[in-house]
């Protein structure tokens, strides 16, 4: 019995780490798959949204740069998809938009899904970041004072 004993904590020490293992590699596929894609986002807004919207100016609707810290994720998911139900719904902020912009409804889009929407919004939140000059490169800096230097001769 001691050959059999040994034989079955080693299987049962296997199978834990194979267990172990499986739901890792799970766990750490499905995290990755949940990070938004900005530049997914950015074609996707390209070709659905920016003969409507730009980021930082109202077009035909609204300016979106930062859209997704002014409404719940699953709201915009609706208005997204079908804008014009929301706002026949009585949904409050749907009817104020809708209002807003001439009563006009958003088209919709229920080809999209809410991963896509997700690579839209992550597009839409993303602020590059500020370039900084190589190193060695020459630093240029601007100040700005209160006083005039201005000469004016009569």
């Amino acid at each position: 019995f001691k050959g059999f004993s040994d034989l079955f904590s080693k299987t049962r020490l296997m199978t834990f780490f194979a267990l172990n293992l499986f739901f890792s590699l799970i766990f750490t596929t499905n995290l990755n798959s949940q990070e938004p894609d900005i530049q997914k986002g950015k074609s996707l807004f390209n070709s659905q949204c920016a003969a409507c919207h730009k980021l930082n100016r109202k077009l035909v609707g609204p300016a979106l740069r930062g859209v997704s810290a002014k409404y719940e994720k699953d709201w915009l998911y609706s208005w997204i998809k079908n804008s014009a139900a929301l706002i026949k719904s009585g949904d409050e902020q749907a009817v104020a938009i809708y209002e807003e912009y001439n009563k006009v409804a958003m088209n919709a889009f229920p080809n999209l899904s809410n991963e896509d929407i997700d690579n839209i919004l992550a597009y839409t939140d993303y602020v590059p970041p500020k370039p900084t000059p190589p190193p060695g490169a020459p630093v240029t800096q601007t100040t700005t004072s209160s006083s005039t230097n201005d000469i004016i001769i009569i």
